[in-house]
């Protein structure tokens, strides 16, 4: 387990989110990193090492192609990197820097190849685009919220409760107790802060959401599969 926090916006403090950031230090003893990327975005990281214990696998982790933050574990790297070895001179044993070749070679349509679960975050060096992806069931979770300019990322809600005053969101509330919904799509039990989905991958500029695909469908895996 992991933590992600990054602030994007034209006004975003790197000390304030240095605070946030620390609410999520539970979720990663091994390393705590901030990096400020540009004026407008800092990513922040805190790491529970499971593959690759060594420190040139922290993360932000960073490439000629982009700069990466991610929650999780990819179940099939071994094979992915196999496949990307020819294209892509790893310098690791991680399947942080997998998904950055990944990424590098197939850019978007990166995720579709990756088995595991995750919350992924990448900046695009080149089209300073920023690319957020969830696994296909939503096991890692990863929320947002947009507060005085800026949106908020963060593997858990409570830094971002803390950014601003917050209304409960009664219906999803509701939902849950009368049909057992836990989060229904993007919804949270609060009204400012949203969840990315499982099996789609955002793309933001200019500190908004600009678009979201869908990358995996289990009903069409089933159909297939049933030969529908």
């Amino acid at each position: 387990m992991c933590g992600i926090f990054v602030s994007c916006g034209s006004n975003v403090s790197f000390s304030n989110h240095e605070q946030l950031s620390k609410l999520l230090y539970h979720r990663g003893p091994d390393n705590q990193t901030n990096l400020r990327i540009n004026d407008k975005l800092i990513f922040g990281h805190t790491r529970l090492s499971i593959i690759d214990l060594n420190n040139i696998s922290n993360q932000p982790f960073r490439d000629e192609h982009s700069i990466i933050i991610f929650n999780g574990l990819i179940y099939n790297y071994l094979e992915i990197k196999k496949k990307l070895t020819k294209f892509y001179n790893f310098k690791t044993q991680s399947d942080t820097e997998v998904i950055s070749a990944a990424y590098s070679v197939w850019k978007k349509d990166c995720f579709k190849y990756l088995n595991g679960m995750f919350s992924i975050v990448i900046y695009d060096l080149k089209t300073k685009e920023i690319i957020v992806a969830r696994d296909r069931l939503g096991i890692k979770p990863l929320y947002y919220r947009q507060f005085g300019g800026n949106l908020y990322l963060s593997s858990e809600i409570k830094p971002l409760l803390k950014l601003g005053n917050y209304r409960q969101d009664f219906q999803a509330i509701y939902n849950y107790f009368q049909y057992s919904f836990y989060e229904d799509v993007d919804q949270t039990f609060f009204e400012e802060v949203k969840q990315f989905q499982p099996n789609h991958y955002y793309v933001i500029k200019n500190n908004k959401i600009s678009s979201k695909k869908c990358y995996w469908d289990l009903k069409k895996k089933l159909l297939r599969l049933l030969k529908i």
